[in-house]
């Protein structure tokens, strides 16, 4: 049956989106715009949460809260314009489970609606029960139903024999924890795990290929870790080395333009020496002055010449 869920708010807008975002998920929506339209829906459905705006024509969305409450324990998210803590205070106090002050993205609140109907039905029982056998596993798109020995991938059937069907199903009932090769083995083939045995991994490979059109990786081999695990162990420790990591490449930068800057720097003083060298040395007919800078004796012998 699908999930019913009450929205009371007066502002006709408001309700048809949230009607609209509500019904895209499945969910069947009850709209209603005033209190008493409200309390005769209440009579006539069977409501697994609601949705109600505090300020009401007819009514107060507080006191329509309680009596909710009198008739059911269903999940209730308050909506208003009012975001005073005192507000916030009295709609948690008088039994809502969840205050959303407007204006609100429509997408969180179907998120909270999500949240909320998850905790309701674990608190209350409708849930499965972890010690009960699990007859279907549907992971990331992964379907696997033990009763019709049948898997789907993405609504794909994917064909596999007996024997990789019981390796997938022993691996989705231990999701999340590292399952060894021997443990593996033995509870799928039911014999004595023996060193050197490459059985388990020959499956894993013939698995990924059945699953490589469809998912990148469909398990991994780890060694002594969960994969993700592992993945936010390096990711941790190479983010707690960033800064050292960008302090180092900024000190390499540095001292390689201290270096080139020094290189620079010697040969304009080897040139500078070069030309004082070349001053200073006495070697004749190397310098003389211009014939405008003469003595007027010279000049006249020059001219005589």
């Amino acid at each position: 049956m699908s999930t019913q869920i009450l929205v009371v708010d007066d502002e006709k807008e408001l309700a048809d989106v949230l009607e609209l975002y509500l019904t895209n998920d499945g969910y069947t929506v009850h709209k209603c715009h005033t209190g008493a339209d409200a309390l005769d829906c209440m009579e006539h459905a069977d409501l697994d949460l609601a949705l109600l705006d505090v300020m009401l024509p007819d009514a107060d969305g507080f006191q329509l809260c309680k009596k909710i409450r009198e008739k059911s324990y269903c999940p209730i998210i308050m909506l208003t314009a009012r975001g005073a803590d005192g507000d916030m205070i009295m709609g948690l106090t008088i039994g809502a489970d969840d205050y959303i002050t407007k204006p609100f993205n429509p997408l969180e609140v179907v998120a909270r609606v999500k949240t909320q109907l998850r905790r309701y039905r674990l608190y209350n029982g409708s849930a499965p029960k972890q010690d009960e056998p699990a007859h279907e596993y549907d992971i990331r798109g992964l379907v696997l139903n033990r009763d019709s020995h049948k898997c789907f991938l993405f609504g794909r059937e994917v064909q596999l024999t007996p024997l990789e069907f019981s390796i997938l199903w022993y691996l989705c009932e231990r999701q999340g924890v590292v399952v060894p090769s021997e443990e593996l083995f033995e509870a799928v083939w039911g014999e004595k795990f023996l060193k050197n045995n490459n059985t388990v991994m020959a499956y894993a490979v013939l698995l990924r290929g059945r699953f490589a059109n469809g998912m990148v990786a469909l398990f991994q081999n780890t060694l002594g870790m969960d994969y993700n695990a592992a993945l936010r162990f390096y990711e941790r420790t190479f983010r707690s080395h960033m800064d050292a990591i960008i302090l180092l490449s900024l000190l390499l930068v540095a001292a390689g333009l201290f270096y080139f800057y020094l290189r620079w720097l010697t040969r304009y003083f080897e040139d500078i020496s070069k030309g004082l060298d070349a001053l200073l040395q006495d070697v004749a007919g190397e310098i003389s002055l211009p014939p405008e800078l003469l003595p007027i004796e010279r000049k006249m012998n020059l001219a005589k010449s």
